[in-house]
Parts: structure tokens; sequence; C-alpha cells
């Protein structure tokens, strides 16, 4: 074993076995280190500029992290904090992906553009829909409708195919038609 107390390494060194640093090894300048394996933590006060595949098992970013190309990550990822998305957002890659919403929605969700998207589609529909206020649909197309109250206007009751009605009170402020029997009883 040798001890080399303040080696200074002022040109190239190659070393043809392992070398064991026990305390700080501090680099100074542009480094490049082919094959580098950190068994336990490492700390870097400056930028850590890495080119090509890496692998970092157990990676903990105590401050920001910018990665100027694609991040890849297989397996669960947990974020924790607030996630700012900027740019386009994909979640999925596939129609058999499922994505899981636990929270609730702080904003509206708004359409890229009008009229151009489904929510939805004939073959997988929602189950219930909820709202409070008011429902601005320009078509309304129901299997059934069940309304408990409010108003009807400028609608044709029975225009695609006619069916019976119940009503506790009929007023016209214009003719009234009726074809067929009419029996009034009362």
């Amino acid at each position: 074993a040798t001890t080399l107390d303040g080696l200074t390494v002022a040109e190239d060194a190659a070393f043809s076995a392992n070398v064991a640093v026990t305390g700080t090894f501090d680099v100074d300048g542009a480094t490049t280190l082919d094959g580098l394996t950190v068994a336990e933590g490492a700390a870097f006060s400056s930028t850590l500029d890495v080119d090509g595949a890496t692998t970092l098992d157990g990676l903990t970013v105590a401050e920001g992290a910018s990665f100027s190309s694609t991040l890849g990550v297989t397996g669960t990822t947990t974020l924790s904090g607030q996630l700012d998305a900027n740019g386009d957002v994909n979640l999925g890659n596939a129609t058999t992906d499922s994505i899981t919403v636990t929270g609730r929605f702080d904003s509206a969700l708004i359409p890229l553009t009008d009229n151009a998207v489904d929510l939805g589609t004939s073959s997988l529909e929602y189950k219930d829909l909820y709202l409070d206020g008011t429902a601005n649909i320009d078509s309304l197309v129901a299997d059934t409708a069940d309304i408990n109250g409010g108003s009807v206007d400028g609608a044709t009751i029975g225009a695609a195919s006619a069916s019976t009605g119940a009503f506790t009170t009929i007023s016209a402020s214009g003719n009234v038609d009726f074809n067929g029997d009419l029996d009034v009883d009362g």
C-alpha cells in the first residue's frame, strides 16, 4: 500500500487497478469518468452532465433538476408536492392504459377547440352525471328523461313518435289542435 499525501496530478493519469477514496474526492474542471460506480452517497455542488444511457438506482434530488432531453422512468414513480407540467401533456400511450384521478379538479375542464372532442363513446359511456347550475347542451338525445321542474320552451313533444302524456294543467295562448277523440272529465 502506498500513501500519497497531497497528490496532485497535472497531466493524464492511468490506473490499472481499483482506486479507493475514503474521504472527499474533489475534482475541479471538466472530468470524464467512464464506468463510474458510486456505492454510497455522492454530492455535486455544481452541474452534473451525464451523456448516454445512465442507470440511477434510488436517485434523490434535494433541489432543482433540469433534463434537456427525454427522461424515461420504468416502474412506479411517486412525486410529492405540486407537479407543474408545462407544454403539451400526454397521459398513457395505449387505449388499455388506465388513468386514475383521486384528487379533485380545481379549474374548469376546457377543450382545446370547440365541438371537437367527446366525453365517452357510444360503447363506453360514463354512468351518472351530477351538475349544479345550468347544462348548456346544443342537442340532447336521451333514452329517458325525468324532468321534475322548470320549463320547456319552444319544444315539440312527440314530434318524431307520438305517445301519451299526463298533465295537471294545460294552458295555451293560441289555437289548440286535437286530432282524434277528446275526453274531458270534470
